[in-house]
């Protein structure tokens, strides 16, 4: 009876700590991510950066580009990522934790923005990474929304962005 009481104790606990290790699987910082609200639309602006009309332009784009093709995107302004150390590493385990993209076709797409930290990052699941890859990202990044984030445009930088990944 001890030998089988041992037994089923040692399964139990492993049992408890495999289905910890399943909903913690694959995120950077699990206990971090879960904290983040989720999202109302495709625009989730935590900073404050942009209109409510701005908003809405934002959300109307992403929401035909999606009827048309079925990948999703998300918009998320930021003012910091603590206790991330990175806006990548956050922008990945976001992705993921809210299941922007199809399951099946892992074509989801986030642009993360923080006007506070001066960071953008652009992740993608990997359906869509085949397209849009970290080069073009950064191109994308470095061409079409830093020189409207440089004069303080932010609006205008991010919807330049997301209509460059949308061709």
């Amino acid at each position: 009876i001890k030998v089988t009481l041992l037994l089923f104790s040692i399964g139990i606990l492993s049992f408890c700590k495999n289905n910890e290790q399943k909903t913690q699987r694959g995120f950077i910082n699990y206990e971090a991510i879960v904290k983040i609200p989720q999202p109302n639309g495709f625009v989730s602006d935590f900073e404050g950066l942009f209109s409510i009309t701005q908003k809405h332009e934002l959300d109307s784009i992403i929401k035909d580009f999606k009827l048309k093709t079925t990948n999703e995107i998300a918009i998320v302004t930021i003012e910091n990522v603590k206790p991330y150390q990175n806006l990548q590493d956050f922008t990945t385990d976001l992705l993921n934790y809210w299941g922007v993209g199809l399951r099946d076709k892992n074509n989801g797409l986030i642009i993360t923005i923080s006007k506070s930290m001066k960071s953008i990052w652009i992740g993608t699941g990997y359906g869509t990474e085949k397209v849009l890859t970290n080069n073009v990202l950064q191109n994308i990044i470095d061409t079409q929304m830093v020189p409207f984030f440089k004069s303080d445009e932010i609006y205008k930088g991010t919807k330049k962005g997301l209509l460059e990944c949308i061709d």
